[in-house]
């Protein structure tokens, strides 16, 4: 009972970036709601114009002082040391922006929470996200999205065993209604084709990143890590889509929103499609293997969905994330950044003495007591 009061207390104090201002983030709450829209072909929910918009950290920040330090608050401090520090998944390079890990609750909505963060930094307390999820799920598009999970459960069947595990059609059926009832219950966390349905959903990119395995408590590697890749729009044309992608970090069963570091010169920043190694990152849902990562066929799959720029000095392949602006809290963070320039140029008041050292020759120090003595110490002046 007390960890379970102290979860919902942390989960009730925690600060976010919405928090900065509550008024905005509840109307761009409202605008996400009104912004879900029907494709009549197949009743696939999905989000109109609202969606285009990526929530990135100003410029200023990085130019005033050090991220971490200014938005030490709401910066998820375990993924920096994870992913970052520790196994260098992210911010490997330093030609490659900056994404800072911003806070993202745990609630088994953080899918919904991260994605919601990056495009117009508000989390999805409202379930619009994943209701378009579930709505998805269950309408004509439903077919596809199927045969997409299966194709994938037996892919890793053979990756992982070297053959396909056998399943009754009924045993099928019943694992997909598995994957129902966990984005119709908010108590439930959610898994690869449900991040597969939502890039649908936005309409736009969705990268993972994350390590290879889960690890347990003593740091050793347990099991696959099947979340980390790239989710493609599938369901969509390419140029029906947004080709700025949207980042998340995962790591120990968690979801967390990558958010961009602005550049002062561009407003297209590099995000890597390989990891430090030069390893492609896999597309999910993609089980031909000419489409295996590195390949060519990888490369032209990929750059038909984002845009690329081979001018950067960049290792490996590379995605450009564009900034687009929406009524997003970019101007609170600016505040914020005036606030601690404003700390930092104001002068420490001078501190006065309360006694100098003329009066040191006063004062007498006396030899403390005997021992059993019941007389306190006393130090008198003259």
């Amino acid at each position: 009972f007390f960890f379970v009061f102290f979860y919902l207390f942390v989960r009730a104090t925690m600060r976010t970036i919405a928090s900065l201002n509550p008024s905005k983030a509840s109307e761009l709450s409202a605008q996400v709601g009104k912004g879900v829209r029907v494709r009549d072909s197949d009743k696939l929910h999905y989000l109109g114009p609202v969606a285009d918009s990526v929530f990135s950290i100003p410029a200023e920040v990085s130019t005033s002082c050090t991220p971490s330090a200014l938005l030490n608050e709401f910066v998820d401090q375990d993924v920096v040391y994870d992913l970052e520090e520790a196994d260098k998944v992210l911010n490997w390079h330093d030609s490659l922006v900056k994404l800072i890990p911003i806070k993202t609750t745990a609630d088994h909505n953080c899918l919904c929470h991260g994605v919601s963060l990056s495009l117009w930094g508000v989390q999805d307390e409202s379930y619009h996200l994943r209701k378009a999820i579930e709505q998805s799920m269950l309408g004509d598009a439903a077919s596809l999205f199927k045969n997409c999970w299966r194709d994938m459960l037996v892919q890793r069947d053979m990756e992982s065993f070297g053959f396909e595990i056998e399943r009754e059609e009924e045993e099928w059926e019943r694992e997909w209604e598995q994957e129902l009832e966990l984005v119709k219950d908010t108590n439930c966390s959610l898994t690869e084709i449900h991040v597969y349905v939502l890039a649908n959903v936005i309409r736009r990119p969705i990268i993972v990143y994350s390590r290879k395995h889960v690890r347990d408590l003593f740091g050793n590697d347990m099991a696959p890590c099947y979340f980390g890749g790239v989710y493609l729009p599938f369901l969509w044309e390419p140029t029906e889509c947004f080709q700025s992608p949207v980042m998340l970090a995962y790591n120990d069963a968690h979801f967390t929103a990558l958010i961009p570091l602005e550049s002062p010169k561009d407003s297209a920043m590099p995000v890597p499609l390989v990891n430090r190694f030069d390893e492609g990152l896999k597309v999910q849902f993609v089980t031909d293997k000419v489409y295996q990562p590195g390949t060519s066929q990888w490369s032209l799959m990929l750059k038909k969905w984002m845009e690329m720029d081979c001018s950067y000095p960049l290792p490996g392949l590379s995605a450009l994330v564009v900034i687009q602006r929406s009524a997003d809290f970019t101007q609170e963070i600016r505040q914020l950044v005036r606030q601690q320039q404003d700390r930092d140029s104001t002068p420490a008041p001078p501190c006065t003495p309360t006694w100098s050292m003329a009066d040191a020759s006063d004062v007498v120090y006396q030899s403390p007591p005997v021992p059993n003595s019941t007389s306190p110490i006393v130090t008198t002046t003259r």
